[in-house]
């Protein structure tokens, strides 16, 4: 929970000065989220006034900025993009890249923000994961066979050699 005094921004850019950046310390917070942006139901946005550290002439009472709130840090925890955990029959999943191809695992995931969710359980750091979730087609031998959306493997987290992008791929066949 955001509280007043309480939560530092971390970045505070302010749409008139795209190339400064300020920090800042939260004053208030709406307790509701604004009406205006019914049309978008999982976006909320709340009214907050923010005093920036230090004295800028050219800042003026009333100014919109972006700005990132720091509510709680992370440390020596195990994360991977959002997009990479899919919800499968009321699991939490991710697919992960083994020596013997493509593996799906339940996670249990954590915290999480726009960009990366904490994994608690089921990965290990260095694993290398699917950053899109395959779909299972039917081989032609009747067995089955992991493919990404479009028949083709995606861009792994973690891979950084094109050669082991390939023998992967590969090995997906």
């Amino acid at each position: 929970m955001l509280r007043k005094g309480l939560a530092y921004c971390w970045s505070v850019a302010v749409a008139a000065f795209p190339d400064e950046d300020f920090t800042g310390k939260v004053l208030k917070k709406a307790p509701m989220a604004d009406p205006e942006h019914w049309m978008n139901p999982d976006l909320k946005v709340y009214s907050t006034d923010v005093c920036i550290d230090g004295k800028y002439d050219f800042l003026k009472t009333g100014m919109t900025a972006k700005v990132e709130i720091i509510i709680d840090e992370l440390k020596d925890v195990v994360s991977v993009p959002i997009q990479v955990v899919i919800n499968k029959e009321g699991k939490k999943i991710c697919y992960v890249v083994g020596a013997g191809g493509t593996e799906q695992r339940e996670v249990e995931t954590g915290a999480f923000n726009s960009d990366f969710v904490e994994i608690k359980k089921g990965l290990a750091e260095g694993e290398k994961v699917l950053l899109n979730p395959p779909r299972i087609s039917e081989s032609k031998a009747g067995g089955m066979k992991t493919l990404s959306e479009d028949g083709r493997l995606k861009i792994l987290a973690g891979i950084t050699t094109p050669d082991e992008i390939v023998r992967i791929a590969q090995s997906q066949l």
